[in-house]
């Protein structure tokens, strides 16, 4: 439960109620978080739109979302994620010579771009910085 309790939806505003009206269809009850923000009409306003971005954000390419999974396994040093992420990397594409180049990835010529920046991110280092 939330701390600061859900706007109800008789003192939300109409656009606000159309986005309750959409939650409760799709999930079948209201988000505490959506509901929460919906007392500060610029942070709800800011918010709808960040959260429709995570959503189509979420549709990656299984292949890339698994090697950059397998990146962040090998940071953390887990044997088992590293194994089954080499594996199910492999199983969607991502070729041998990219997994055992992971730790060389910045200066490796077996990632795209895009990789890069995910590989970036993973690691907290700003793009570009490879020291």
């Amino acid at each position: 439960m939330a701390r600061i309790a859900p706007l109800p939806f008789s003192e939300a505003r109409p656009e606000t109620q159309r986005v309750y009206e959409r939650l409760q269809q799709k999930y079948g009850r209201l988000l505490d978080p959506v509901a929460v923000t919906a007392h500060s009409v610029p942070i709800f306003d800011g918010y709808i739109p960040f959260e429709a971005g995570l959503q189509r954000a979420m549709h990656l390419d299984p292949a890339f979302v698994e090697l950059v999974a397998t990146k962040v396994a090998a940071m953390l040093g887990c044997a088992f994620c590293i194994d089954i992420g080499s594996y199910l990397s492999q199983q969607r594409g991502i070729t041998e010579r990219q997994i055992l180049e992971l730790a060389d990835y910045a200066t490796s010529d077996a990632y795209a771009p895009c990789e890069r920046v995910a590989f970036d991110y993973a690691v907290g280092c700003p793009a570009g910085r490879w020291t």
